[in-house]
């Protein structure tokens, strides 16, 4: 009986130590996890103060700017960028870019004066390169929300003798590839 008492004994001492190796797992586990999730939120935070100081950095360089001249080129100090700067993981830098610089697409299908202008600038870029100035009917008829095709346009009739036929989008564009 004191042999089956012994077995007993290491059987149960055995178990303890599996189970105390289970918790300790377990509680190893659960402080990773913890761990892990202290460290994400510590850089998200990082990361959206660095976003609120450039935001801060571009307020400030166009509240100077404002202050000069009404004409913007790019030789003020807002066209230059920001230059890189080394953190943790990597660097950091910022620029601001002039959109209005940009041509807005989506204003060919414009009837007003704005459409007209960028009209007129899209022409002058598609004649210094060579494109048809057909193409501008094309794209205005592609981003209006009408199905009444413009001079040198094209609108469902016009794509569905396509091959694969398809449908225009009559919608902004997103983004032009």
């Amino acid at each position: 009986m004191i042999r089956h008492a012994r077995g007993a004994a290491l059987l149960m001492a055995m178990l303890i130590a599996a189970l105390a190796a289970t918790v300790a797992v377990a509680l190893a586990a659960d402080q990773q996890r913890w761990l892990a999730d202290v460290t994400h939120r510590r850089d998200q935070v990082q990361a959206q103060s660095l976003a609120l100081a450039g935001v801060q950095w571009a307020r400030q360089i166009l509240r100077e700017d404002a202050r000069g001249t009404a004409v913007d080129h790019l030789r003020e100090t807002w066209a230059f960028p920001l230059p890189a700067t080394p953190i943790a993981n990597g660097s950091i830098q910022g620029r601001i870019e002039d959109a209005q610089a940009r041509f807005n697409l989506n204003a060919l299908a414009r009837d007003d004066t704005a459409g007209a202008i960028e009209r007129a600038r899209l022409a002058r870029l598609f004649a210094g390169q060579g494109v048809a100035p057909a193409a501008l009917g094309a794209i205005a008829d592609w981003v209006d929300v009408d199905a009444i095709p413009r001079a040198d346009g094209a609108e469902d009739e016009a794509y569905a003798q396509s091959a694969p036929p398809s449908l225009a989008a009559n919608a902004p564009l997103i983004r032009a590839a």
